[in-house]
């Protein structure tokens, strides 16, 4: 199965936090960041189009932390 690659902060927080999984980060050329997950997202995915309903102060944590990620890789870090 290939593995795809998320960019948008939201769908990763929401994502991080159903699977129970910190994302792998990953720089693209032009700086862009994006995160990869190595459980099953299909479920997840279903949950989150489905609007599913989270803790909030566990999202909106978990979105500080994928926001504070692409900072520092956009500031010459390596990946996780």
């Amino acid at each position: 199965m290939e593995e795809k690659i998320y960019y948008d902060v939201s769908l990763v927080a929401f994502l991080a936090l159903f699977v129970n999984e910190d994302p792998k980060t990953i720089t693209l050329p032009a700086g862009r960041v994006g995160f990869k997950f190595r459980a099953d997202l299909k479920n997840a995915l279903a949950n989150y189009h489905a609007d599913a309903p989270v803790p909030i102060a566990s999202y909106i944590k978990k979105v500080r932390e994928v926001r504070s990620l692409i900072f520092a890789m956009r500031e010459g870090g390596n990946g996780s």
